[in-house]
């Protein structure tokens, strides 16, 4: 019998069911040929930001929210934070923008997968990201069809 990853969620830890949500959360397939990670989306827009993880829960992701670059990385050096499987962030913030959070990340967090979302599509911020290692780039906007074809291109 399939249960949902909210379902399971809710029992309690001795049970094998919650060894379960683990492996989903670490990006392991076990569901209808599916893999379930923690995402951590970063953006300085309620809308786009609350889209998103609407989208993405839908897909069956958990969705942790930061609303800048610098919030994404107090989340990612939380001890407390589940492990995160990917980021998905946007290029224009305040403070820090989308490349310098990659640049972050790369520098302390080594190889965890990055996808950048823009409006702008300039050649020279493609080239900018890619050589940062970015490991995707999507325009907004897009469809969640469009983003996750994008994160599971990036997630293979």
């Amino acid at each position: 019998m399939l249960m949902s990853i909210k379902v399971i969620a809710n029992l309690p830890c001795e049970t094998n069911e919650m060894k379960h949500v683990s492996f989903f959360r670490k990006g392991f397939t076990l569901v209808d040929d599916k893999t379930f990670m923690n995402i951590l989306v970063v953006d300085n827009n309620t809308v786009w930001l609350e889209t998103l993880k609407r989208g993405l829960n839908i897909s069956g992701h958990e969705v942790m929210e930061a609303m800048s670059a610098n919030e994404a990385l107090m989340n990612l050096s939380n001890p407390n934070t589940p492990g995160i499987d990917l980021v998905l962030t946007d290029y224009v913030m305040a403070e820090m923008n989308g490349i310098e959070l990659l640049k972050e990340i790369r520098m302390n967090y080594g190889s965890l997968p990055v996808i950048i979302m823009t409006a702008y599509t300039e050649n020279s911020l493609l080239i900018e990201a890619f050589r940062n290692h970015c490991n995707g780039f999507i325009e907004k906007s897009y469809s969640l069809d469009q983003l996750m074809q994008e994160i599971n291109r990036v997630m293979q």
